[in-house]
């Protein structure tokens, strides 16, 4: 069985400090669909790519007439480019999770991080807390005036790279 990957960020060694990598979803797609979504979820296959711009991405295929879901297409594409502390891994797996989620029970959002997502990832915060936010922008100079840093994720957005963690459909 491999180990988690661990390495360092090259900015600040102290603040990212793990990779994604299949035995890590593997295992905790597994908890968290007993622990969190009450073994609702069917498996899904995990892709690993070296994407720059997003950390993990829940992806799905449909059918050209049907417009259905082909349920061998469901996966959960991860980039090894970047590293993050273990529990910000775990909150972006859920978030994929949750994706997977409301696609598999059918129900219509609005826009992929809509009402219905945002009234789950509030009950999953509190429930179980796991902070899954729509996305993890770690640019320092965003526009809500944020210096750029999560206390309560542990990540230093400075000295990791942009992240985004969906497809937009």
């Amino acid at each position: 069985v491999q180990t988690l990957k661990k390495g360092y960020n090259n900015r600040e060694q102290n603040t990212c400090q793990m990779f994604f990598n299949d035995d890590f979803l593997t295992h905790n797609f597994e908890r968290f669909n007993r622990e969190i979504f009450r073994n609702e979820l069917p498996k899904v296959h995990f892709i690993c790519s070296r994407a720059r711009t997003y950390a993990a991405q829940y992806c799905y295929r449909k059918a050209p007439f049907t417009h259905k879901t082909i349920p061998e297409s469901r996966c959960i594409r991860y980039s090894v480019f970047h590293s993050f502390p273990e529990k910000v891994l775990e909150e972006i797996l859920v978030h994929e999770m949750l994706h997977l989620y409301i696609e598999v029970k059918k129900l219509k959002d609005s826009s992929p991080h809509g009402r219905i997502f945002k009234t789950l990832a509030a009950q999953i915060r509190e429930g179980y807390g796991y902070n899954v936010n729509v996305s993890l922008k770690t640019d320092a100079t965003q526009a809500s005036g944020n210096d750029g840093n999560s206390e309560e994720s542990g990540v230093n957005a400075r000295a990791c790279p942009r992240q985004f963690f969906c497809l937009l459909e």
